[in-house]
């Protein structure tokens, strides 16, 4: 069901999981690509009786170059753990070896095993601000370098004064995950709130107590 993926440039796409049911022919490679972050680590497994056909399995990064192989002469072909130095597509080429045809008919069929290791989520130079009483304090400017990670809320404060008006952007990449943010008055109470599924939230806010805001 993934032909025509006889090109790299055809790859079907895969996620993390199983795949049953592939079949692949002489001079007819397969390929596939998987969507990895930086940091990501992809573990292949290729699994087929090799008396019925030899399947090697090959793995390029998004700039075309081959970083692993597994070619050998023994059922099965495994590939990694490799870690992702960028993000992108990287691809899978399987393939019949062309003296390893075996077996009542013409090719061999196999499954194959994605596994990805999301990287690990790196905390940045304002930890540990994970509640409001921990809060990092910030003045006015551009704030970079920020990393939000799953179960970790990160808390931020800034000194207002009645009538200032504070208006605040989060920029991110929504497709790596989706962020909200929140305001809270000196007084601990919400006063507002983005929470779209865009790669921007915005908050503007004007002062109605001096204090310290959240």
């Amino acid at each position: 069901s993934y032909e025509d993926n006889d090109t790299s440039s055809a790859a079907s796409a895969l996620t993390d999981g199983s795949y049953s049911g592939l079949t692949t022919c002489p001079s007819d490679a397969d390929w596939y690509s998987v969507a990895l972050l930086a940091g990501d680590i992809l573990q292949v497994d290729a699994t087929f009786v090799d008396d019925d056909g030899d399947v090697d399995i090959f793995l390029y990064d998004t700039a075309g170059n081959l970083v692993d192989s597994s070619n050998g002469y023994t059922d099965n072909e495994t590939l990694g753990p490799y870690t992702a130095p960028t993000a992108g597509d990287y691809l899978i080429e399987a393939e019949l070896f062309s003296s390893g045809d075996g077996g009542p008919t013409l090719g061999n069929s196999y499954a194959l095993d994605i596994d990805v290791t999301l990287a690990p989520c790196i905390s940045d130079s304002y930890e540990a601000n994970n509640s409001l009483s921990a809060s990092a304090p910030i003045s006015t400017g551009f704030t970079s370098n920020l990393t939000a990670c799953s179960g970790d809320e990160d808390w931020y404060s800034i000194e207002l004064w009645v009538g200032d008006t504070l208006d605040l952007d989060a920029n991110f990449v929504h497709s790596e995950g989706d962020i909200d943010i929140y305001l809270f008055d000196p007084s601990e109470s919400q006063v507002a709130q983005s929470i779209s599924t865009t790669s921007l939230e915005n908050i503007t806010h004007t002062a109605t107590e001096t204090g310290t805001y959240f």
